[in-house]
């Protein structure tokens, strides 16, 4: 359970409610949620050959918060979010667009004018997952600056995670530049946006 300002989520993964396709030590089953006027009033639950039961209703008292996009990072000059006017920077989507946020991404590429800014970022955060840790290097993110879009300067993810976010230090070599570009790959990794930082 989750909750966001006034209201709560609760949320139940499942992987299909049709037998055919989920099947398995997993007990395959589904949720039916009964609402009244908006509000989650009572919850039933479907396991595949043992037939429907009643679930209590959770415990809204003890749900968590839901971190917001950047909360607890300081110095922002502008955040630019996945669905909400990141298309204008946009140059390359090798990815899964899932609206408000980028999946499977292969190659997604940016390109942010920092004539834009009255003062000039010098640091970015990218609320992302990398999955930089991943066993699998096919999954493990992958994040490079560019000031041309051709020369590629790795970055290091390794203890950049703050909260939500990465937080990477602009190099001086790019801060006074005309673009900041941006180059994101890893099977496994998603992002959200992006906010420019000052000192």
């Amino acid at each position: 359970m989750f909750s966001i300002g006034e209201t709560t989520i609760v949320q139940a993964s499942i992987a299909s409610g049709q037998g055919a396709f989920w099947g398995g030590p997993e007990h395959p089953g589904y949720w039916v949620y009964c609402l009244d006027n908006g509000r989650v009033a009572g919850r039933v639950f479907y396991r595949d050959g043992h037939g429907f039961r009643l679930g209590a209703v959770p415990d809204r008292s003890r749900s968590r918060p839901i971190a917001r996009p950047f909360e607890g990072i300081d110095g922002i000059l502008k955040t630019i979010l996945v669905g909400e006017g990141d298309r204008a920077y946009l140059k390359t989507a090798k990815a899964a667009d899932v609206v408000t946020w980028w999946f499977y991404i292969r190659e997604l590429v940016y390109a942010f004018p920092l004539g834009e800014f009255e003062q000039r970022p010098k640091r970015i955060a990218v609320l992302a997952s990398f999955q930089e840790n991943h066993k699998d290097p096919k999954h493990r993110g992958t994040l490079s600056l560019s000031g041309d879009g051709k020369t590629w300067l790795p970055v290091d993810l390794s203890a950049k995670r703050q909260g939500t976010a990465y937080v990477i230090e602009i190099p001086e070599a790019l801060v006074g530049g005309p673009t900041l570009w941006i180059r994101m790959t890893g099977g496994s990794s998603t992002v959200g946006g992006f906010a420019f930082l000052e000192e």
